[in-house]
């Protein structure tokens, strides 16, 4: 009669599988993140930034039209002084960012 082998005997032929089991749930999220196949929340949140400034640099930018007709010919300081009028959020606050883009787009 055959006895089915059962613990440690079933382990034994799977023994060398093992380095290679941990070394794969180490490298495996790494090599994934690296070729970008997922997404990390550092990138989510870099991208959501990137997209909320690009925004709002567009809003100031139609806005800026809408008070000047032609603001290219303007000279740097005077685009830069529009573009942040028109950049201030509700609260009154203007970010960097928003007013620099805004001013480029304006030129």
């Amino acid at each position: 009669m055959a006895t089915n082998p059962t613990g440690l005997a079933r382990f034994k032929p799977r023994k060398g599988m093992l380095p290679s089991f941990f070394l794969g749930l180490v490298i495996g999220p790494i090599a994934l993140s690296y070729f970008g196949v997922t997404v990390t929340s550092r990138t989510a949140r870099a991208d959501l930034h990137i997209g909320t400034v690009e925004l709002k640099a567009a809003l100031c930018e139609v806005k800026a039209r809408t008070a000047v007709a032609d603001p290219s010919k303007l000279d740097f300081n005077a685009r830069r002084e529009l573009a942040s009028k028109h950049a201030a959020d509700a609260n009154g606050n203007t970010d960097y960012e928003i007013v620099n883009l805004c001013s480029n787009k304006l030129g």
